[in-house]
């Protein structure tokens, strides 16, 4: 007859296998407002947006439950994943000064930093350089606010949301708005503007989902293993489409 403790640990070995798969923690995410990457549906008050869709399906993929999606601003939700067990915010752009101080899933999305005009702006931009004749609308707490002033731009009018700057630069407060390509279009729908156009790309920014530097590594394993497949597979394009296609239309 095999000894208790035997038995303990032979039940121990085949139950883990299994954990590895099934017993991964709930996720627990949060972000802020940023159409149409995240926002709440008015009509049912969910958070929905590209960068749910395209997570929700890698966490489908991956055997992991979402328990909740919370908006709220970035500084607290930066804090709260910091904070908080199994707790992860979305979408951060991945910083060496960030690096250290959560787990990184990702990247999921590429966000394109173009600069908005008028339609009737005639100036042709091709460069940076080229820019820093006009003034330029941002807001005031943005990563595209410390980029713009890291490469030496000073005429710079900076609203408290970037969701306001959409019908400034409609009404000539400023010449061009640094937005990315597809939460300037949202903003845009959003305020009824439709006399405003992306004339120059500045960058391209990665989006992760930053989470609990305490998340379990096969958790993070799992999430990374669906978005690969995802890419290769062209699920996650088909899912971004329909944002593209809002901004050429």
């Amino acid at each position: 007859m095999m000894p208790a403790y035997s038995l303990r640990f032979l039940c121990i070995a085949m139950v883990m296998p299994m954990c590895v798969s099934v017993c991964r923690a709930d996720l627990h995410l949060v972000t802020e407002n940023m159409p149409p990457y995240n926002y709440v549906d008015p009509r049912t008050g969910q958070v929905i947006g590209l960068s749910v869709a395209l997570l929700s399906a890698a966490a489908a993929h991956a055997h992991i439950k979402i328990a909740d999606i919370q908006q709220m601003p970035m500084v607290r939700a930066i804090e709260l994943a910091r904070s908080q067990a199994d707790t992860c915010v979305l979408p951060l752009i991945r910083t060496p000064e960030r690096e250290p101080l959560f787990r990184w899933i990702g990247p999921y999305a590429v966000n394109r930093w173009v600069f908005y005009a008028r339609n009737d702006f005639k100036p042709v931009i091709q460069s940076l350089d080229d820019a820093k004749r006009y003034r330029i609308g941002s807001d005031i707490h943005g990563r595209k606010t410390a980029y713009l002033k890291g490469r030496g731009f000073t005429a710079l009018d900076l609203a408290p949301e970037d969701a306001l700057n959409a019908r400034m630069l409609a009404v000539g407060r400023f010449d061009l708005w640094l937005a990315g390509l597809y939460e300037g279009q949202a903003f845009a729908d959003q305020a009824g503007v439709v006399n405003i156009h992306p004339v120059f790309e500045v960058a391209r920014v990665d989006y992760y989902l930053a989470c609990n530097p305490h998340l379990a590594a096969t958790t993070v394993d799992a999430m990374m293993s669906a978005l690969r497949t995802m890419a290769k597979s062209g699920e996650a394009a088909r899912i971004e489409a329909p944002y593209a296609a809002a901004v050429s239309r």
